[in-house]
Parts: structure tokens; C-alpha cells; sequence
């Protein structure tokens, strides 16, 4: 993948925040922490690395939103337990390269994004047809 991590590793650090994403679902809390994340979309959304998959970030949050809000429910709950845990662990700053590192923190970040995104990218394009035809 690069020189800063493996596959395998961004692999064994989205699994462990499946059990967080998870438990976010269970006690309801998926808006308090639809908050943060745009918080912290606010202050990362330009930042190089993220700045060009930010529009997918944004449709993936928006899809939880609708999925929060009970607008939304078309879509395999293992979708939005993998949407969660990609954003805990963007959202933690100390994973596999750690954000405070000038130029390569994000890396790690924006490579996870990827890899969830082109797992789920049916659902994502579904709830994006959806959006639109809503749009009427």
C-alpha cells in the first residue's frame, strides 16, 4: 500500500473499530456522533490526502445522517457499521501514522476512506440515487 503501513495493518485497524462503530449503533448515539465528525470535517475537509476524496466523506456522512434520522434504511446495516468505524478512525488522531505528522499524517486516513469506500460502493451508489431522486 505504502511505506508507512501495510494493507494488513489498515485491515486489523478498521476491525478494531468495528466494536466501537458497533456499539455507537447499539446505544443510539450515531447522532452525537454525527456531530463531531462534522466538527471535525470542518477543520481536516482541506487538508492534502482528504481534500480529494472529501466529497465521498461527505456522501458517506450525509448517508449516515439520512440512516440516523430514519429517512434512509435501504441499506445492509454492515454498510453503516463500516461508514462509523472508517470515520472513528479518521476521527482519532493516533492510528496507524499519526495526524500531527506534517504531510503524511492524513496518508493513513485517506487510504482507509478508500478501502472502505470501494467495499461499499454499490450501497453508496444506491443512496446516492436515492438523494437525488428525493431531490424532486
Amino acid at each position: 500500500m505504502n511505506t508507512f503501513f501495510s494493507k494488513t495493518q489498515l485491515q486489523e485497524s478498521l476491525a478494531e473499530k468495528r466494536a466501537a462503530a458497533e456499539k455507537i449503533l447499539e446505544e443510539g448515539k450515531l447522532n452525537n456522533f454525527l456531530e463531531k465528525i462534522k466538527d471535525w470535517m470542518d477543520k481536516v475537509g482541506n487538508v492534502p490526502g482528504l481534500r480529494k476524496i472529501s466529497d465521498q466523506i461527505i456522501l458517506g456522512i450525509d448517508c449516515l445522517q439520512d440512516y440516523a434520522d430514519g429517512t434512509y434504511r435501504e441499506i445492509p446495516k454492515e454498510t453503516i457499521v463500516a461508514l462509523t468505524a472508517v470515520l472513528i478512525y479518521a476521527l482519532v488522531p493516533l492510528d496507524l501514522v499519526p495526524d500531527f505528522i506534517p504531510a503524511a499524517g492524513f496518508v493513513d486516513d485517506a487510504a482507509a476512506f478508500a478501502y472502505v469506500f470501494k467495499s461499499i460502493s454499490d450501497d453508496l451508489k444506491r443512496y446516492k440515487q436515492w438523494r437525488k431522486f428525493m431531490q424532486f
